[in-house]
């Protein structure tokens, strides 16, 4: 075969070559992201939807099923999933495989504007938003202080949030605690019956007297001016000063009826650390981001704040989880899984060949197969996680067995006297066949998997994209760097006749060994 070949005849320039591609594979190694899984992209879209004051009865009644039934028609629909909450309708909806979202959720939102008229006028407008399934959280922070929940939340949410956010690789920071802050109006129920009033009263006057509109343009000699209406309150004080009705002939105003305050909203969730109110973040990492280097980033961000004196007085950061130690040792306890199947091998081979110079050989080969193959991953942007690296422990020992056949034959033809290079061209040829086939079922096998466009595809394609690619480089590294190496470190055997052939040191040390496998062989 040409390579073979060319690898003996010009071993420079093939030498070369593997050089580059170890060099490629080296370069390429720190682009690849670590993770715990394989990326999974599922197409799927949430639709949510606010109803204030509703039940979860009406919200399926007036909500999930019209809405169902508008996007429903839409081509690709593999599952719809409803819920149906107090306040809130959720519907979720998964595609086929290889469905673009972008795609689907144009369709979703025209499917959503022609019903738009049948929602009831209660309802806010829907929300979609894409369901990025490797997008997870990979931090948890904590905002502890002496100081009131809605404080705590308040500055969390608009100081510390867009700190973690613009940590390269960080998607979503949520924050939970509380809610927003807004103006709350207290009515005294007493007092309303006294001054003879009721809550829609107090309602109505509240939106016709704060209101912004656009009321026109003014037109002059050299443009034009916008005119608005500006009728929103501006402080507390003129809420208060609101007049809401009149009661024997005096007026009422707001703060004689109600308590006017600045609090968040309802709180359904509270965080406490410690016995401490809190405040806490949920940081959600990019679907294509590195995990690892995400989770350093937003602790340098963390130990920056902490250290710099950047948080108030009696407030306090504090870090409670992150998922990087997990995936770090899953990652490690993995790599050293290869390594020490290399080592293993290795020992392996020397106690059946009992050469030095051919067990590294056979030894050398698996690493450099192993660092060209990351080139391969990167093309495919596959991540470090545990299915890839579990591809790369298995794929040794197909590595270690093409290279074992070709080092096996080239022995056979310096046994026959022959020049070290006609037995490495001789030797490597005569088995490229076998080697191929051997090797090629493997291909075969993992071809489909990698076709795969199912949920469990999706996890399965780069175990079997990286077990195709670790066995095709294995196969260029035995025909080309094995005979080069043998051709450096090998020697011809020379004939001494019918003088029985001496032991060496190595075969005397293994001769109990030897005998042992012989006699287990018989």
């Amino acid at each position: 075969m040409f390579l073979s070949r060319w690898s003996v005849q010009r071993p420079i320039a093939m030498t070369a070559l593997i050089i580059v591609l170890v060099m490629i594979g080296i370069s390429l190694y720190p682009r690849i992201s670590i993770d715990l899984l394989p990326n999974m992209e599922i197409p799927t879209v949430l639709v949510r939807c606010e109803y204030q004051g509703a039940s979860p009865t009406e919200i399926e009644v007036e909500i999930v099923k019209r809405i169902e039934d508008a996007v429903s028609s839409l081509d690709g629909i593999k599952h719809i999933t409803s819920m149906s909450i107090e306040d809130e309708a959720r519907i979720q909806l998964e595609f086929n495989m290889g469905t673009d979202v972008d795609v689907a959720a144009t369709d979703i939102r025209e499917a959503l504007n022609r019903i738009r008229e049948d929602l009831p006028d209660g309802a806010n407008e829907p929300t979609i938003r894409k369901i990025d399934t490797n997008a997870t959280t990979v931090a948890q922070v904590f905002l502890v202080g002496d100081r009131t929940q809605d404080d705590l939340y308040d500055y969390a949410d608009d100081v510390i949030a867009d700190r973690f956010s613009s940590v390269p690789g960080v998607g979503e920071v949520r924050v939970y605690g509380a809610n927003e802050m807004q103006i709350h109006v207290l009515l005294d129920r007493e007092k309303l019956t006294a001054m003879n009033l009721s809550i829609n009263d107090v309602v109505a006057k509240l939106e016709q007297n704060n209101v912004r509109e656009p009321l026109g343009r003014i037109q002059f000699d050299k443009g034009e001016k916008n005119v608005t209406f500006d009728g929103d309150f501006k402080d507390f004080e003129q809420i208060r000063a609101l007049e809401v009705g009149k009661f024997k002939n005096k007026r009422v105003y707001l703060r004689d009826v109600a308590e006017v305050k600045f609090m968040s909203r309802e709180v359904r969730s509270k965080a406490y650390v410690n016995g401490q109110p809190a405040a806490r973040f949920r940081i959600v990492k990019k679907g294509e981001a590195n995990a690892i280097e995400v989770i350093n980033g937003i602790r340098q961000r963390f130990d920056a704040m902490v250290k710099n004196g950047e948080l108030p007085t009696g407030m306090e950061l504090v870090w409670f989880t992150d998922s990087g130690a997990f995936i770090q040792a899953s990652v490690d306890d993995a790599w050293s899984s290869i390594v020490t199947g290399i080592i293993l091998t290795a020992v392996l081979l020397f106690l059946f060949l009992h050469e030095p110079k051919s067990t590294f050989i056979v030894m050398i080969s698996m690493p450099i197969s192993v660092v060209v193959t990351f080139a391969v991953m990167a093309y495919f942007n596959y991540s470090f996680n545990i299915m890839t690296l579990l591809s790369l422990g298995c794929s040794v020992g197909v590595l270690v067995t093409n290279s074992i056949v070709v080092i096996e034959n080239i022995f056979k033809h310096l046994d026959r006297g022959e020049p070290i290079k006609t037995a490495a061209e001789r030797g490597t040829g005569e088995v490229i066949a076998a080697v191929s086939a051997s090797a090629l079922t493997n291909v075969v096998v993992f071809v489909p998997v990698m076709m795969m466009t199912t949920r469990i595809g999706s996890m399965m394609v780069p175990f079997a994209g990286v077990m195709v690619g670790a066995t095709l480089v294995s196969l260029f590294i035995s025909f080309t760097l094995t005979p080069i190496l043998a051709c450096v470190l090998l020697k011809r055997k020379k004939k001494r006749g019918n003088a029985p052939e001496k032991r060496s040191w190595l075969q005397t040390m293994f001769l109990p060994w030897d005998m042992g496998y012989d006699w287990l062989c018989r």
